[in-house]
């Protein structure tokens, strides 16, 4: 999971002048963020469970235009149980995926 939190407290550098970073999920962990980090430009951190509709399409059109692609840990259905538990113990890889053999 602190693989996680670092990657996503790396994204600041990457936000332009009067920018929001929205976690949309995580875990307990601190995120590694300065002062310096919001002294670049007007920033905003925010966390949210529910994303609203506008942003989930703001953020599929950022991906589509950069090839941003997520990071899946895909695992047979056969282990639905295992895939539960690492999410209830937020020990998935980022996101966590149950692929159905055809």
């Amino acid at each position: 999971m602190m693989k996680m939190m670092k990657a996503i407290s790396s994204l600041i550098n990457g936000l332009g002048s009067d920018s929001e970073l929205i976690i949309a999920a995580g875990s307990g962990e601190q995120l590694e963020l300065s002062a310096m980090d919001f002294l670049k430009g007007s920033n905003t951190v925010r966390g949210s469970f529910t994303v609203q509709a506008k942003e989930i399409q703001e953020a599929v059109k950022f991906s589509v235009s950069t090839d941003v692609r997520p990071m899946i840990e895909t695992l047979p259905l056969e282990r639905a149980s295992e895939a539960y538990d690492k999410m209830m113990a937020v020990s998935t890889g980022f996101r966590a995926v149950l692929k159905i053999s055809e």
